[in-house]
């Protein structure tokens, strides 16, 4: 019964909570750019024309271009509601598709509660698609006051795809004056054009831009009413509050069923480790049955309280199973090189997927791998133009390291060996050793352990940009400045 009752408030927690931290799948497709082009008519439609490009890193049927659909619940609001979407086309890398339920190379118009969804059916792997998506809007141009209004949600909340370069133009008929966007808008207007520029959108994206009405037909443009909209806007507010009160309840209830527990059996293991510290003879480093990345991932569990403050930990743990595998000799230095090997033994999940990851970028000479000053390069350009497939891969590797959980210290092995650790990790802590990525590098590298607290204290200093500096010969320095890219895009999807 008390099982049960734990895993329905883990899946409350889950449904209506964002941990941050978890692998998510890993993505089929990445938006690469989207031009969006929006004609205003003088009677109150406006045209558009989106052209989206699509690279696609496995396998796909569907491209979903989905549309949010006014509803009391909703995140739109009445100024950017709208009537209808009609004269919907479709085109494929250029060539126009038919309307059909069923069938390659088409696309399908549906209504899906509070959702309109344009679905182009176009099976692709491994390739860039372009897809031109035509349409009318009508309703959305309103009359504030005495001016003309264009506010439409283009990217809302059912738009399932994180989109790069994203490009908007709202171009208002010829003659129209005093075209202006809202204050403190980052947008550019240029006659009767207003453009705004995103290097990504991870949620939605909204524009909005004024006019002066005289060019418009009589009765083209919808009656606004701001009081309606700001009773939305609060109706709205409480409705999204409501799950986040339920979240609390549920979070509080799983702590003390679910986590709370797991922390008492950690209580007494983290005592005796306490007393043993102060006794004559105790052994302050890491036990050599334990590897570090697998110590710090049992001592230190990912909070899921504060789960961007663990994520900054995984590109630093990345960091540590590189020096595992140097110290194992996995890899090895050449002149100002390193070369990546391939173990003949049985090695753990994520020290396997560190090589893998490894030799992807490094230089293929004859039947070596070689990280040489190109492969921060190519592993930078990795992070800027697939950030998603670094996050991704992180993610897995973490998820790769074994954790202890409430199983773990019922064993007197298990929590002798939790002890053992965290002495190694009190003292590592406590001795304030002055390591970054470089200096621990250069220290395996010599000839220090990975296990020695000089190096150990690397996975519990604090974690910033400075912590990857480059420094040493070329192969040392490639990997600190890849480290750092892998750093900065990880922490940032956080």
């Amino acid at each position: 019964m008390k099982k049960s009752i734990c895993s329905l408030f883990l899946f409350i927690i889950l449904v209506f909570s964002v941990t941050g931290f978890n692998a998510a799948a890993a993505a089929t497709e990445i938006i690469d750019g989207a031009e969006i082009t929006v004609d205003i008519n003088t009677d109150g439609t406006a045209s558009v024309s989106e052209i989206w490009t699509v690279s696609y890193l496995g396998s796909s049927d569907v491209f979903y271009r989905n549309f949010d659909v006014y509803s009391a619940s909703g995140s739109m609001s009445l100024l950017e509601n709208y009537e209808e979407i009609k004269d919907v086309s479709v085109k494929i890398d250029g060539t126009s598709v038919i309307e059909a339920e069923k069938g390659v190379n088409t696309y399908s118009v549906s209504e899906k509660a509070e959702t309109l969804e344009i679905a182009v059916n176009c099976p692709s792997s491994q390739t860039t698609r372009e897809y031109t998506i035509e349409y009318t809007l009508t309703g959305s141009l309103k009359k504030v006051g005495k001016q003309a209004c264009f506010s439409s949600m283009l990217l809302g909340d059912s738009f399932v795809y994180t989109s790069n370069n994203v490009s908007v133009n709202v171009i208002f008929p010829e003659g129209t004056k005093g075209v202006r966007i809202p204050d403190g808008v980052d947008a550019a207007v240029n006659g009767n054009t207003a453009s705004f520029i995103s290097k990504r959108v991870f949620d939605v994206f909204s524009v909005e831009v004024y006019a002066d009405d005289s060019v418009f037909e009589e009765g083209a443009l919808v009656r606004y009413s701001q009081a309606k909209d700001g009773l939305h806007k609060a109706g709205s507010l409480l409705v999204s509050v409501i799950p986040w009160i339920l979240a609390v309840i549920g979070a509080f209830l799983v702590v003390i069923l679910v986590l709370l527990p797991e922390r008492l059996m950690r209580i007494p293991c983290e005592r005796r480790a306490g007393k043993m510290m102060k006794a004559d003879g105790a052994n302050t480093q890491l036990p050599a049955i334990i590897t570090p990345c697998t110590a710090y991932k049992m001592l230190c569990p990912a909070s899921r309280i504060r789960p961007k403050s663990s994520a900054k930990k995984v590109p630093v743990l990345f960091g540590m199973a590189i020096l595992e595998c140097i110290e194992n000799g996995y890899i090895i230095p050449d002149g100002n090189d390193l070369i990546v090997g391939t173990p003949a033994e049985k090695i753990p999940e994520y020290i396997s997927s560190v090589l893998n990851f490894l030799k992807t970028f490094s230089d293929k000479k004859g039947n070596k791998f070689v990280i040489d000053k190109s492969f921060a390069e190519k592993v930078s350009n990795e992070c800027t133009t697939r950030y998603d497939v670094i996050t991704n891969y992180l993610a897995t590797f973490y998820s790769l390291i074994p954790s202890a959980g409430a199983k773990f210290f019922r064993d007197e092995n298990n929590k002798e060996l939790y002890e053992n650790a965290f002495i190694a990790k009190e003292t590592a802590t406590h001795e304030k050793h002055k390591t970054d990525f470089a200096r621990a590098l250069g220290m395996v590298l010599s000839g220090t352990g990975v296990r020695e607290n000089s190096v150990f204290s690397l996975l519990f200093a604090s974690v910033s940009e400075k912590t990857f500096a480059s420094g040493g010969r070329t192969g040392e320095q490639a990997l600190c400045e890849a480290l750092q890219s892998m750093y900065k895009v990880y922490t940032k999807s956080k």
